[in-house]
This record gives structure tokens, C-alpha cells and sequence, in this order.
């Protein structure tokens, strides 16, 4: 269950969230616009929580609209996991999300 969805999000994005919060119930997702450079580049950020919803287990940022991840995060994924997001695109690395929750 999402928190808020009031980021710009490209539909890859939208799907992979929403696949994510069906496969994972006890887990929540709040996504903002960290900012906006006013030349069609946009940080957005997704913060993760468990079910209580304040309890943060993780953060990603990415840039819009080329996607490419500046920032990260996450608790409950290994040091490989997350070194490889150094520069990833966030399809691969919501992805890398929804393979680490699900088991």
C-alpha cells in the first residue's frame, strides 16, 4: 500500500511500485519530488517503511526522466546488491527490490 504517489513517475515506474506492494503487503512505499531543476530534470524519491508506516527500512532517488539512481539505501539487501546501484537504472534496481522482499 502506497503512502502518497505526488512524484512524477514514468510507467514502468507506476507498475513496478504497484507489483511491488501486492507482492509485499506489510510493506509501504511513499514516493515525493525531492526537487525540480525547471529544465526537465527531476530528483524523486521513494522511501520505504514496514507496515507501521514509520518504521523506515530503506530509500532510493533517482533522476527524472532518465531514471538513473543518485541515491540508495535499504536495510534487508546485501552489500553486493547495493554497490551494484551505483548508477543503475531504477527499473533494474526496483526490481533487485521486489527479487530481495519477496524472500
Amino acid at each position: 500500500m502506497a503512502l502518497s504517489s505526488s512524484a512524477p513517475t514514468s510507467p514502468p515506474v507506476s507498475q513496478l511500485l504497484s507489483a511491488i506492494r501486492q507482492q509485499t503487503p506489510g510493506i509501504l512505499w511513499k514516493k515525493r519530488c525531492g526537487f525540480t531543476d525547471g529544465q526537465g530534470n527531476t530528483l524523486v524519491e521513494i522511501m520505504w517503511y514496514e507496515h507501521d508506516g514509520k518504521t523506515k527500512i530503506g530509500h532510493v532517488a533517482y533522476l527524472e526522466p532518465h531514471g538513473q539512481v543518485v541515491r540508495y539505501r535499504f536495510q534487508s539487501l546485501g552489500p553486493q546488491t547495493l554497490r551494484a546501484w551505483k548508477g543503475a537504472s531504477i527499473v533494474d534496481v526496483l526490481l533487485d527490490i521486489m527479487n530481495g522482499l519477496k524472500g
